[in-house]
């Protein structure tokens, strides 16, 4: 007898004058089974073996001093008192069955146990029939039952899936036994041995959507038992034995079983996927509902259901056209962990996008800070587990097992890398944008106050203009480190060929990921070159060839990067990247019009053109070579004064007609009138 059956049968004792309130007694079943079926023949598949302990422990059980009275099949005198026909049937010794008020449930822990080993007992005979069937079977020998005659196949299937009907009723009877005397962690268990059992019987008997939907519920609870003990203050260690066993029990039993149900609807053309998937949800409502009362496995169940949308199936992950298996388990609690903190990170930033509103933005963007940077820490932490797994991979000889092996890391590393860099550029991209935002509206602003201001105020000019320069930087150096990411990305381990383990050879792969992130290369490129013609184009630098040429670049670029996206049709944001583009190839063009009137102005004002700050507007100097400098006005608003004439009443007339003396011409006039001396000396003399 095992540790955990005689500590069950030893509380029992104890317990003989003792009247237990309800949800009081506690009754490890998944652990007390497990030990139970490990020692009696259940590791070599020996189920008469196991039906014979489960027929003597129910003996025991049915004879402990406090509840034989109530338990045990002797009636004794009771069946004096019956006709002489029921004695026939087995006399003293007949079975009567007895019926049981919640007060003896609740009186004796016995009650339980009977139950669950009666449920054990009969689900191991049906099993044990139909094995010793199949044996049978194969040797070409019909099955003798104790009467030495050959039993049918149909007689067979019908007398051990009568048994597993029987273990399926025994465990409806245990679950509404263990809701009234049960404590919340025997509640929860109970609840996945129906499943378990039920969806045997429903397997045996072909009914693949029962199945499914048995299985999938006590897979369910079964993942979150082992998500969070409802125990009593255990240590840690016996915390992480329990978790990984109920682990083990969902992934090798119930896991298996499940898929096998799923392939057999999907194989008949029962149901398709979708069906399945909301058969599951289904299930998976109607268990929360009616486990309302128990607010613990609700939250748990909740857990699951949230962790399953943002990971899909929780042992695997899509990568570059791949479905790749995530084998390792702090791999699986990473993962989980990193779904986590982006949920929180998201939840971050809509309410810092609601503060900002209400003036609390800098406490909400710190907050936000801090949860990019544990993500970030997370991904880093999830690299570091594959990096490892990776490493023990290369130092093993290559063959085909081991080359699938290694490329299944590649793809996980790569994977955690994408998503890192994924983050860190949608957060550059955000950063980028509200620059952008700001630099179009300052230039709306500054062209309002060109057309307002005096002539006298070029200093505030200078200013702004040195504010645009050090803004078109900024948005370059975030455009570097763009770029940075985006070419690691295309060189991201997990792409290319896929060894196969079969044949040992290369299958080769279209990989759509390659070409988008080589147009998200592009298209960055495209604008790293714009802002950098833009600062060269600026009057700080004052550089216009090399700005025209940049620009010509960048357009280029722009044409190029637009071609690319629109070739990749799955990519995100489809619509909204190729309209960046064709807006950034006008703000191209527009730039480089002005870039080339710059240079041309220049080119001018190398032979004598007046490129200072004038203070003219654009009225006032329409027929001279005149740039203005840096201020753009084309009237001044309101006129600025004009010197006149001292005598108003000729000059009305005249004015239009006189000019300034052309010093060119007069000194010209001066050379061709001057007197030539005529004496021998005058050349010297200069007179």
């Amino acid at each position: 007898m095992s540790n955990c059956e005689e500590k069950v049968e030893c509380e029992a004792e104890e317990s003989e004058e003792e009247i237990l309130v309800p949800s009081n007694f506690s009754i490890p079943i998944h652990t007390l089974l497990d030990e139970a079926q490990s020692s009696h023949g259940l590791v070599q598949n020996d189920y008469a073996q196991y039906h014979a302990y489960c027929t003597r422990r129910l003996d025991r059980l049915r004879h402990a001093k406090d509840v034989r009275r109530d338990l045990s099949h002797y009636t004794g005198n009771q069946n004096k008192s019956k006709g002489k026909q029921q004695q026939k049937g087995g006399g003293k010794h007949a079975f009567l069955p007895k019926t049981f008020s919640v007060e003896d449930y609740n009186r004796h822990i016995n009650f339980a146990m009977v139950t669950l080993f009666s449920s054990e007992r009969a689900w191991a005979h049906g099993m044990s029939i139909k094995s010793q069937f199949a044996a049978q079977n194969n040797n070409s020998n019909k099955m003798k039952d104790k009467t030495n005659h050959k039993s049918s196949p149909g007689s067979v299937r019908k007398h051990y899936l009568n048994r597993l009907k029987k273990a399926a009723k025994w465990s409806l009877k245990l679950d509404e036994m263990i809701n009234t005397v049960g404590d919340e962690k025997t509640k929860i268990e109970v609840k996945c041995y129906r499943g378990w059992i039920r969806g045997s019987c429903a397997l045996e008997m072909g009914h693949w959507k029962d199945a499914c939907s048995e299985f999938h519920s006590a897979l369910t609870i079964c993942r979150a038992l082992a998500i969070g003990e409802y125990g009593d203050g255990k240590k840690n260690i016996e915390a992480l034995e329990m978790r990984d066993f109920f682990n083990a029990r969902a992934e090798n039993i119930i896991q298996p079983l499940l898929r096998y149900c799923q392939y057999e609807l999907q194989a008949g053309g029962t149901m398709t996927e979708e069906d399945i998937t909301a058969l599951f949800k289904a299930a998976e409502t109607e268990a929360l509902e009616s486990y309302s009362g128990n607010h613990k496995l609700k939250a748990k169940l909740q857990s699951i259901q949230q962790k399953k949308l943002k990971t899909g199936t929780m042992g695997r992950i899509h990568f570059r056209e791949k479905d790749v298996p995530v084998e390792n388990k702090d791999l699986k609690v990473a993962l989980l962990k990193i779904a986590d903190k982006k949920t929180d990170l998201q939840q971050k930033i809509a309410s810092a996008g609601k503060g900002k509103k209400h003036g609390v933005d800098k406490k909400n963007r710190s907050n936000t800070d801090a949860k990019f940077m544990i993500l970030l820490s997370e991904y880093d932490d999830a690299a570091a587990i594959v990096s490892a797994d990776l490493k023990e991979y290369m130092s093993m000889k290559s063959g085909p097992a081991v080359n699938a092996k290694r490329f299944d890391r590649e793809c996980l590393l790569g994977y955690v890398k994408f998503e890192k860099l994924k983050l860190l550029m949608m957060r550059n991209e955000k950063m980028v944008d509200e620059l952008r935002q700001k630099d179009k509206a300052s230039t709306v602003d500054q062209k309002n106050e060109y057309t307002s201001e005096a002539s006298g105020e070029s200093s505030d000019q200078q200013q702004d203009v040195e504010a645009e320069y050090k803004r078109f930087e900024q948005i370059a150096h975030l455009y570097d480190a763009l770029m940075q990411d985006a070419r690691a990305i295309v060189n991201l381990p997990g792409g290319g060929d896929s060894p196969s383990e079969d044949q040992g050879g290369m299958e080769q792969v279209e990989d759509e990921f390659v070409l988008e992130a080589n147009a998200h290369v592009l298209r960055i490129r495209a604008l790293r070159c714009y802002y950098l013609g833009q600062m060269y184009g600026s009057n700080v630098v004052g550089k216009y060839s090399e700005a025209i040429a940049l620009f010509g670049q960048a357009s280029s670029l722009a044409h190029q990067a637009a071609e690319e996206i629109a070739a990749c049709q799955d990519i995100e944001n489809f619509d909204t990247l190729i309209e960046s583009m064709v807006d950034l190839e006008k703000d191209i063009e527009g730039a480089k019009c002005k870039a080339e009137a710059h240079a041309y102005l220049v080119k001018l004002g190398s032979a004598g053109a007046t490129l200072g700050d004038c203070g003219r507007s654009l009225i006032h100097r329409l027929d001279d070579f005149d740039s203005g400098g840096k201020t753009y006005r084309l009237v001044d608003i309101p006129p600025s004064c004009e010197t006149i004439t001292c005598k108003p009443t000729f000059f009305d007339i005249a004015n239009n007609y006189i000019s300034e003396m052309p010093i060119d011409e007069l000194q010209m006039h001066i050379d061709n009138n001057k007197k030539q001396s005529k004496s021998l000396l005058g050349w010297f003399l200069g007179s």
